[in-house]
């Protein structure tokens, strides 16, 4: 398998792209501790369907986001409250 198949979006059925959630973290820029955030995701690894990561110097921030299938929200939710007591995170969405 390529890179670039690991690169492009997942297209999901639209039975599982309903129940599709995005978590995202933000930080200052220079500030993402990816191995943090993968650390606080590693119990729902598996149910990761895209990882996007970008930056934006002009505003001064990196921010994470992981789409999820399969996870339920309550899991999600308590991953996201757990990311945001983390002090370099300047914000965490869950939708």
């Amino acid at each position: 398998m390529d890179i670039q198949d690991h690169l492009a979006p997942a297209h999901a059925p639209a039975s599982v792209a309903h129940n599709r959630r995005e978590l995202t973290v933000r930080a200052e820029i220079y500030g993402m501790r990816v191995a943090a955030v993968w650390q606080v995701v590693m119990s729902i690894a598996r149910d990761i369907e895209n990882i996007r990561i970008a930056t934006d110097q002009r505003h001064g921030y990196e921010q994470v986001t992981l789409s999820f299938a399969r996870a339920s929200f309550e899991s999600l939710e308590a991953i996201a409250d757990r990311l945001r007591q983390m002090p370099w995170v300047a914000n965490t969405t869950l939708c």
